[in-house]
């Protein structure tokens, strides 16, 4: 399992890029887990605080997220590489070492 976090904000142009409507999204905090699953995914959880506001009206907001993160150039990897046998390998190989004839 790895714990992540994170801080951003935002801005909503609720008519577009006339600034007609526009609210601002801040702060948005984020902080969830990420868990392995095999040697080419992850299943990611996360939950969120968000404060909008437009000046007019104010809204917070928790939401829970559920995500699927997928590795497939790590299909073939069964180890990872030692640095003596990444040298001059080429890619897609997983730093094994070439085959000689």
């Amino acid at each position: 399992m790895t714990p992540y976090a994170g801080i951003g904000m935002g801005a909503n142009f609720g008519e577009g890029f006339t600034f007609d409507g526009t609210s601002l999204v801040a702060p948005v905090l984020t902080g969830g887990m990420r868990v392995l699953v095999g040697n080419t995914g992850s299943v990611n959880l996360s939950l969120s605080y968000e404060h909008e506001t437009d000046n007019h009206v104010s809204e917070n907001r928790i939401v829970g997220a559920v995500g699927v993160s997928s590795f497939p150039w790590r299909l073939h990897c069964e180890a990872p590489a030692s640095p003596q046998t990444r040298e001059g390998t080429p890619p897609g190989t997983c730093g094994a070492a070439p085959a000689h004839p």
